[in-house]
């Protein structure tokens, strides 16, 4: 039966000039049977589909516009009718001539539930294909010639500019606390104690608070045997200053 409603699609297909555009798919994916990129003849096509389970796809691009609704979220898309449409498992989909040339199929256009495919290579899936869901496409109103489709409002392609994302910054006492947890992994040496001069000093801009960080520090390292002599609160003094003056260069 299915096969047969094919067959019979194909007929009305191409008395309105659809024939060229025309091109086979396995029974439920969007993608062609064949490689080939030319028309087939329609014998050639009818012949194919009584002999294997396959669907049917139109070629889109070169004058011819696919809107694809993919949910209620259309925007302004929502009043956009063309007499050659169809529903799919997710919405409608509208066939529009178009000016565009080599236009470029848009996928969520604008974050709305909106496909706009114009490319010269994409293909979609017409009635009476088969759905993965077990549905069958059907035309809602009968089949047009391309002429005779709406032309395609390109005022509807005016890109939104995506907004910024929002970059929350950093309660400085939670930085200066993970300034903390870093250090605390530095062993001793000089260099040791620069860097964890420097780690701080990129949170804490206070020099009495930074000698004082580096003194919990050397105070804590000093008790898990990580260093071993302890500095002295005048080297650390020292060390927070350079480390300080690094940032101020």
């Amino acid at each position: 039966m299915q096969r047969e409603m094919m067959i019979y699609g194909l007929e009305h297909l191409y008395r309105a000039g659809w024939g060229d555009r025309l091109r086979l798919t396995p029974r439920y994916a969007k993608r062609r049977l064949f490689k080939e990129n030319g028309p087939m003849e329609r014998a050639v096509l009818e012949r194919i589909i009584r002999t294997t389970e396959c669907g049917l796809a139109m070629l889109v691009g070169n004058g011819l516009l696919v809107v694809d609704k993919d949910g209620p979220n259309v925007g302004p898309f929502a009043d956009l009718k063309s007499p050659m449409s169809w529903d799919s498992s997710r919405g409608e989909n509208s066939m529009f001539r178009t000016d565009i040339v080599k236009g470029t199929n848009k996928i969520k256009f604008n974050r709305l539930e909106v496909d706009i495919l114009c490319n010269d290579n994409s293909i979609i899936c017409i009635p009476p294909s088969e759905m993965d869901t077990g549905m069958v496409r059907r035309w809602r109103n009968g089949i047009r010639k391309l002429v005779d489709l709406p032309l395609f409002p390109d005022s509807l392609l005016k890109e939104e500019p995506r907004p910024h994302p929002k970059v929350t910054e950093m309660p400085t006492s939670a930085k200066i606390e993970g300034a903390r947890r870093w250090v605390r992994r530095i062993g001793n040496g000089d260099g040791s104690c620069f860097r964890a001069a420097i780690k701080l000093a990129s949170v804490i801009k206070d020099v009495e608070q930074l000698v004082q960080e580096l003194l919990a520090w050397n105070a804590d390292g000093v008790m898990a045997g990580t260093i071993d002599p302890p500095w002295t609160e005048k080297e650390l003094r020292h060390k927070a200053v350079s480390a300080l003056r690094y940032f101020t260069k």
